[in-house]
C-alpha cells in the first residue's frame, strides 16, 4: 500500500482477494481518478468546546457527533441526558433536521467563514471511531446542510463533481457501506479510520456518472 501499512490477512486466499481489489481498483485518493475527495474536520470537540450551547435557537446549528452516525443515517441516536461516557442516548426513529436531538448546538456566527460555507452544503460523512470487530466498521451517511459535524465525523466533498455533486455523495456512500468495502476496511484499520487510510483504499473502476454509478446512487 502507498502508505506502507500492511493489510491484516489470515490466509493466502484473503491476500489474493485483497491484492486483486488493489490491482483492479482505482485508488480513492488518485488525483487523476473520478472522485477527487476533499476531507474536512469541521469542529474540534475539545478545542472548540467553548462554542457549544445546549439550547436550540434559529441560528444555532445542531452538532453531529460520531455516535449519532450509522449507515445511511446521520442521526441514528438522540441525546437524553448526562455527559461524556455516562451520557444517555437512545435510538432515533427517523432522520430529519426536525427530529434531531443532539447533545450540543453551535452558533452559526461563531463558525469561521469556511465552515459556514461547508455547513450550507450537502456532503458525505463517516464515523472515524471504529473497530475490526464491530458489527460494521464503516459507517457512512449523507450529511445535510444546516448542521455542523464534530471531528469524529470527517466530511467529504468531491472536487470537480459540479452539478452532479450530490450524485457523487450517494454513489460513494453506497460503495462505502457495502460488505465488500467493509471487508477491505477491516484489513487495514484498528480503532480509528483516518482519512489517509481511506485515500489509499481501492474503489471500483467505475465512473460515478456511469449507468452503474447512477444505479448505486439511486439505491443509496
Amino acid at each position: 500500500r502507498p502508505d506502507l501499512s500492511i493489510p491484516e490477512v489470515r490466509t493466502a486466499f484473503e491476500w489474493k482477494v485483497f491484492y486483486e481489489f488493489a490491482k483492479t481498483g482505482i485508488r480513492f485518493g488518485d488525483k487523476d481518478g473520478p472522485w477527487r475527495p476533499h476531507f474536512l474536520r469541521e469542529i474540534d470537540m475539545t478545542q472548540d468546546k467553548n462554542l457549544f450551547v445546549k439550547h436550540r435557537e434559529a441560528k444555532n446549528l445542531p452538532l453531529i457527533e460520531g455516535r449519532m452516525v450509522h449507515q445511511y443515517r446521520f442521526s441514528a441516536k438522540r441525546y437524553i441526558c448526562g455527559t461524556g461516557r455516562r451520557a444517555t442516548w437512545i435510538p432515533n426513529p427517523t432522520d430529519s433536521i426536525e427530529n434531531l436531538c443532539p447533545q450540543f448546538y453551535v452558533p452559526y456566527e461563531q463558525l469561521t467563514e469556511s465552515i459556514q460555507e461547508r455547513t450550507e452544503l450537502q456532503r458525505a460523512g463517516f464515523c472515524d471511531i471504529t473497530g475490526q470487530t464491530n458489527e460494521r466498521t464503516m459507517l457512512a451517511s449523507r450529511i445535510p446542510h444546516g448542521v455542523v459535524c464534530g471531528n469524529k465525523v470527517p466530511t467529504i466533498t468531491f472536487n470537480g463533481a459540479g452539478k452532479a455533486h450530490e450524485h457523487y455523495i450517494d454513489c460513494w456512500i453506497s460503495i462505502a457501506n457495502s460488505f465488500t468495502f467493509d471487508w477491505l476496511v477491516r484489513r487495514i484499520t484498528t480503532t480509528t479510520l483516518n482519512y489517509f487510510l481511506l485515500l489509499d483504499l481501492p474503489m471500483p473502476p467505475l465512473d460515478p456518472c456511469s449507468k452503474i454509478g447512477m444505479r448505486l446512487a439511486k439505491l443509496s
